[in-house]
Formats: structure tokens, C-alpha cells, sequence
């Protein structure tokens, strides 16, 4: 999947990213690939797992930037949910 990151709170390790729609998911920093910085705004890659913690979320993980040349995402809304559910 892609989207944006449109939270990251750095001192405490975690941030949500949107996707196309305004959905929200949850990220923890260890989520982010080895040797790639997250910032606000970013648009990346990543994946959706199981939530270990909340059972029916999902999290992101396996989380990477694009590059900016192949960056074709909308900017973020103003939509904000805590992550998507699925029972």
C-alpha cells in the first residue's frame, strides 16, 4: 500500500499514516525499515498486519519512503480514525 504519514511523534517512537479515502493506521518506529528516517508528510510504503495488542486492527508495517519522483498521493485530509477494523 501507499500513503502518507501524517503524524510521527519521534520521543514517543510512533505515528499514524493515511491512506487514499482518509483512513488511519497506527505505526511503531521499529515498523520503519532499517536505515530510512520518517518524517510528517512523508509518502511511503508498507504493508498492513495484525494488530498484536488490539485484536480486529490492523497496523503498518514493513514501512519505507518513496522516492519523490514516484510520489502520485493526494495530500492529507482531515479525516482522522484510530486505525481500521474489521470484525
Amino acid at each position: 500500500m501507499q500513503g502518507r504519514v501524517k503524524a510521527w511523534f519521534p520521543h514517543n517512537h510512533y505515528g499514524f499514516i493515511q491512506i487514499d479515502g482518509g483512513m488511519e493506521f497506527f505505526f511503531h518506529g521499529t515498523a520503519v525499515a532499517r536505515d530510512y528516517r520518517i518524517r510528517t508528510h512523508d509518502a511511503v510504503e508498507f504493508w498492513l498486519d495484525d494488530d498484536p495488542l488490539h485484536r480486529g486492527n490492523l497496523i503498518g508495517v514493513d514501512i519505507k519512503p518513496l522516492p519523490r519522483s514516484t510520489v502520485n498521493l493526494p495530500a492529507l485530509g482531515s479525516v482522522r480514525s484510530a486505525g481500521a477494523r474489521f470484525e
